[in-house]
């Protein structure tokens, strides 16, 4: 009797596994999107040599985006590197104490590959 009671407990044990691993009402996973762009809300981007807010509007859809800069630019400062969707990204532009102009590049990457990178130049004068 005891053996019988083991062995109904074993398969009901079993039994309770198998619904337990089945997958339901899994997130659809997102459809990546076809679009991916980039502008500087200020147009032309010339600055002036006092520290300065702008703004780069980033359009996503569905898709993740990174941000790169020009090596050794410490002047230009957005507030995040990576994000996704559409975004509108603070960028602080700090005084410029150099006497000279000064001019850096952002590129914007989405993580849809098919997608090309959007390439932003800011100068700053002296």
């Amino acid at each position: 009797m005891k053996i019988k009671i083991y062995y109904a407990s074993i398969f009901a044990l079993v039994i309770l596994l198998f619904n337990a691993c089945r997958k339901e009402n899994q997130p659809v996973k997102p459809i990546p999107s076809t679009y991916f762009s980039a502008t500087l809300q200020d147009n032309p981007a010339v600055f002036s040599n006092t520290k300065t807010i702008t703004y780069i509007n980033i359009k996503a859809g569905t898709n993740g985006w990174y941000l790169t800069q020009t090596p050794g630019n410490t002047w230009c400062v957005p507030d995040k590197n990576f994000g996704a969707g559409d975004f509108s990204l603070r960028v602080t532009i700090n005084a410029n104490a150099t006497g000279a102009d000064r001019t850096t590049q952002i590129a914007l990457t989405s993580t849809n590959k098919n997608l090309p990178a959007v390439t932003l130049s800011l100068t700053q004068s002296k």
